[in-house]
Formats: C-alpha cells, sequence, structure tokens
C-alpha cells in the first residue's frame, strides 16, 4: 500500500471570507497533513506554527477527507500540495509549511 501526504496550509483565519469555526479554538492549526492510506483510509493532522498537534480525524477515504477539510475550513485554506518524497518525515514538513518554511531539517524542536 502506497501512502500519499497531503499539505495545506491554514493562513487566511483573519479575513473576511474564513468560517472557521470549531469548539474549543485557539490553539489555532497553522497547517492540515492529509494522509491518504488507501481507497478507503485517511487522516488528517493538524498542527499550530508552534509545532503542536491540535487534532487529528479519520476519513473513509481521500475525496470525504478533502470535502470535510474544506468545509471545517471554509475560506481559510490554502491549496493542497503533495509533500515532496525526498522528506523524510512528512509531520516535520507540515509544520515547516505552517512556519512559512520548506525544507528536511527545518523544523526547531
Amino acid at each position: 500500500m502506497s501512502i500519499q501526504n497531503y499539505v495545506a496550509a491554514v493562513d487566511r483565519l483573519d479575513s473576511p471570507e474564513c468560517d472557521y469555526s470549531v469548539a474549543g479554538t485557539p490553539p489555532l492549526p497553522g497547517v492540515v497533513l492529509l494522509e491518504v492510506r488507501g481507497s478507503d483510509d485517511a487522516v488528517s493532522y493538524r498542527y499550530t506554527t508552534a509545532g503542536h498537534g491540535v487534532g487529528e480525524v479519520w476519513y473513509p477515504g481521500e475525496e470525504e477527507a478533502r470535502g470535510a477539510i474544506a468545509a471545517e475550513f471554509a475560506g481559510c485554506l490554502g491549496a493542497w500540495e503533495l509533500v515532496p518524497s525526498g522528506e523524510a518525515d512528512p509531520h516535520d514538513y507540515a509544520v515547516c509549511v505552517a512556519r512559512g518554511v520548506r525544507g528536511a531539517g527545518r523544523r526547531e524542536a
């Protein structure tokens, strides 16, 4: 089974178009990592710009995941991008995206 990882920055939470409303916020996520494990298995992970996990959700497939995430972050979610195959850890890469920094090994503890 091949796992595909995608990231999308959550970068417009303060814009008028953003309708992000999840009970219990903050801390606010800065990025969403979508791990597609197969045709019927996907998990999203949310991270703050400080690298803290702020939730994960299982979905019955990629299409359902993308639809639910788009609805959750209406007007706030950037474009999805494939995590480069050379990245050792997609979670670290996602945090780098949240911070606006690309490249392996750039996450600070």
